[in-house]
């Protein structure tokens, strides 16, 4: 089978993080009739290990969970799934790592080569299910390597950086508990809305005047609140996102974001909530590694504040993650996205290279 089967055939049967059940019934039918060795990690990953008995071994990862998005696309390999679609490529990712498995299967390299298959990684979960099975330790995996399709970037270039590419990003949720009362008794109750309001600026006026240097982002797209026009507003939810490169940073944000809230809640007699989602560490491609490998690809002037939780192997094993250039498509999590699938064999033969590299760490 073709790369561009593979891709047309995951695309078809997308699948929700950790419910990827079709999708690893797929992949196991590949790899099962390949030289390697295979283990289910529960509930739907999998990892394949390549032996050319060598003294490094080195992975190579793909991520295989789809969105809660109704694909409008009028190609013959549409989604088949009501509701989900592989509009973040995954389908794409998987499809690259068969085709290089199929490779490694004829072809031995100057590594001992290890294949993640991972779930659920849009829920930044997913990663940690294959770290937590011993399994990299297991075959001594001395650094990992990844890549993601991008939008808006060359077609068929290969693009990356040294140092942070992309952010750690975590859900951040504010909630106000006042007290309600009618507007007429205004003075009686506590105001949340207002509350909320205010501690939203101040907490804009905080990030806005945080150094430069300092990269992140802080931004809120949803607040909830309120019952009727004439009853002061006893509960407020506000709804954000907090995304930077630097774990310290991120941990600073969240401490002067609490002090804040400490002194609005002094000032009103108000109870404020805030909670963070799971967040995955930032990507950070291991210098060292990026320039022994000396790979003909293009630098990235900058990195980008999108999350992706590949940034829990870059925190454990020197990673170098990549981007696939596939020029003017739709964005990323868009009902039309689609992209050349051809272009994926550019990653194929990068992870050839790689896998012929003398590495030493």
């Amino acid at each position: 089978m073709s790369i561009i089967k593979y891709r047309r055939d995951l695309h078809q049967i997308p699948e929700i993080g950790f419910k990827e059940y079709k999708t690893h019934d797929y992949i196991i039918n590949i790899l099962k009739n390949l030289n390697c060795i295979i283990h289910e990690v529960e509930p739907t990953g999998i990892v394949a290990y390549f032996n050319f008995n060598k003294k490094t071994t080195i992975a190579f990862r793909s991520d295989m969970d789809a969105l809660y998005i109704k694909e409008n696309n009028e190609n013959t390999y549409i989604s088949n799934h009501d509701n989900l679609m592989h509009a973040c490529g995954h389908d794409g990712h998987m499809a690259a790592l068969l085709e290089f498995a199929t490779y490694l299967n004829n072809n031995p390299t100057n590594n001992n080569i290890v294949l993640i298959f991972q779930p659920a990684e849009e829920s930044i979960l997913g990663a940690n299910t294959i770290i937590n099975s011993g399994l990299l330790e297991k075959y001594n995996v001395s650094s990992v390597f990844g890549f993601h399709i991008w939008p808006k970037l060359e077609k068929g270039k290969i693009f990356t950086k040294a140092g942070p590419i992309m952010a750690k990003a975590s859900e951040l949720t504010i909630e106000v508990f006042g007290k309600s009362v009618h507007v007429a008794n205004s003075q009686q109750g506590i105001d949340s809305l207002k509350i909320a309001n205010e501690l939203l600026m101040n907490v804009y006026n905080y990030e806005e005047n945080l150094n430069k240097d300092m990269v992140r982002l802080l931004k809120f797209g949803k607040m909830e609140s309120g019952t009727i026009r004439n009853i002061i507003s006893s509960y407020t939810k506000i709804e954000g996102t907090q995304r930077c490169y630097d774990n310290k940073v991120f941990d600073k944000m969240k401490n002067d974001i609490r002090k804040i809230a400490n002194n609005i809640e002094n000032k009103y007699g108000a109870t404020i909530k805030i909670s963070y989602g799971v967040a995955s560490n930032p990507v950070i491609n291991d210098s060292k590694l990026l320039e022994m490998l000396e790979l003909d690809v293009e630098l990235l002037n900058e990195p980008v504040l999108q999350a992706e939780d590949f940034g829990n192997y870059t925190a454990m094993y020197p990673s170098i993650f990549f981007f696939l250039g596939v020029g003017n498509t739709p964005a990323l999590h868009t009902e039309n996205f689609d992209f050349d699938d051809s272009d994926l064999n550019k990653i194929v033969e990068l992870y050839k290279i790689i896998s012929n590299k003398r590495i030493l760490l």
